[in-house]
């Protein structure tokens, strides 16, 4: 896996990604997945921190390229048909490009990039992995988590927070449902492709 070094800035660092894949895939997936670019902002972690979320995002990158991910979109079914649980009214197709424009809430053009910035916090207490703000490019990731999870895990959670900034949501509460919406069904897939390539992209 090539990592991308960047000078930590105090507050921020800014990363930015873009892809190199085309010629080991069939031409049915669409160059979006190939070109398919990261502008991510990390707040205030260290640059192991930094490196670990950067790992992530050649994961997102290499799966995105694959045809795996574009079958287990197409593919996916909720309540014996091929749909996703609170899928905006949109196919499984329509979903998967929307996810390759990465037109999100907040910035509502088919850039073919993930827009997004990351914090870290600490809550030792909660059981939550994630979460993210309609108005914000933000997401939060729990450290109690963070740290001991694989990158593919990371990745995962960083798609599943990402989707809803394309305004895919889930029911709070969990329910026999709620693995079946875009984030959770979506982000699961991520994890999994991530951790069949070993953990790391080629």
């Amino acid at each position: 896996m090539k990592k991308i070094f960047l000078p930590i800035l105090l507050a921020s660092s800014v990363i930015s990604t873009s892809a190199s894949a085309y010629e080991r895939f069939p031409l049915m997936i669409p160059n979006e997945a190939f070109t398919f670019n990261f502008n991510v902002r990390m707040f205030e972690m260290s640059r192991m921190k930094q490196e670990k979320i950067l790992a992530a995002l050649e994961l997102i990158r290499y799966v995105l390229s694959t045809d795996e991910f574009r079958q287990g979109v197409l593919k996916h079914s909720y309540n014996g048909r091929r749909k996703f649980a609170y899928n905006k009214g949109l196919t499984n197709t329509q979903i998967y490009k929307k996810i390759l424009m990465g037109a999100e809430y907040l910035h509502p053009y088919n850039n073919n990039t993930m827009d997004l910035e990351v914090e870290l916090y600490t809550n030792k207490k909660s059981k939550t992995v994630g979460y993210t703000k309609t108005r914000s490019f933000r997401i939060w990731m729990n450290t109690k988590y963070f740290n001991e999870r694989s990158s593919a895990e990371i990745a995962g959670t960083i798609v599943h927070e990402w989707l809803h900034k394309l305004g895919f949501a889930h029911e709070v509460e969990a329910s026999p449902f709620r693995k079946y919406s875009v984030p959770y069904a979506i982000g699961k897939l991520i994890r999994n492709l991530a951790e069949e390539a070993g953990g790391t992209a080629e």
